[in-house]
């Protein structure tokens, strides 16, 4: 697995400055400072970028990525949807687990979730189900296994997925959904898992059905 890490070298780096961008905000901050950043510098182009680019870690993603795949292998299709499949079953226990309070149950607390510009159309969750961003990690995961699928060789597409990831990560925290702890763990948890997916994909695609796809 070290040696597919190595290879998918743009997307592992990426990774990496994005994990430490959070140590250092996490060390340096307040649990919430950087909520109150983007809520106190808001813009039309932010609010749009981030509304949207939320998305990219979300089912539909997952629905249109693993149609697209059949066109190119049905292995690479199945495993992707599986990908989702195992993000979905671990996040889930992980929030109730950890049971962390949102942003807005935090700010309310604090009694100053009033004074916090909101984005329009942005519904705030309000459970114990911050840790770990469950949109981040299944970005990393989406994103990881397609770059280690045509990233490896192609550095231009493996730029464009981990911007990807890091574009749906940082929209949590933007739309006062999550803390940056919650997106640095998704992150973590979501390149493991799309890492474990890939090498299975690997040992699968010896059976020459895995490597079948879709014609016309």
């Amino acid at each position: 697995m070290i040696g597919l890490v190595k290879e998918n070298r743009v997307f592992t780096i990426g990774w990496a400055l994005f994990l430490a961008l959070c140590l250092a905000m996490l060390m340096l901050s307040e649990q919430g400072d950087f909520i109150r950043f983007f809520a106190d510098n808001r813009s039309v182009f932010g609010d749009n970028l981030f509304k949207y680019g939320t998305l990219l870690g979300e089912e539909p993603a997952y629905v249109i990525v693993v149609i697209l795949l059949l066109f190119v292998g049905v292995g690479r299709a199945i495993i992707t949807g599986l990908t989702g499949i195992v993000v979905m079953i671990s996040a889930y226990p992980l929030k109730h687990f950890f049971s962390h309070p949102r942003p807005k149950l935090f700010f309310e607390d604090l009694g100053e979730l009033s004074q916090l510009a909101m984005v329009e159309g942005v519904e705030l969750h309000g459970q114990f189900t911050s840790f770990p961003s469950g949109h981040t990690m299944s970005a990393f995961a989406l994103y990881g296994i397609l770059s280690l699928m045509f990233g490896q060789k192609n550095k231009v597409l493996a730029f464009v997925f981990i911007s990807c990831a890091i574009l749906v990560a940082l929209s949590r925290v933007y739309l006062m959904q999550h803390f940056v702890k919650d997106i640095f763990l998704g992150a973590v948890l979501g390149y493991l898992v799309a890492i474990v997916m890939y090498a299975l994909l690997q040992r699968l695609e010896r059976f020459t059905f895995m490597k079948k796809k879709i014609s016309f």
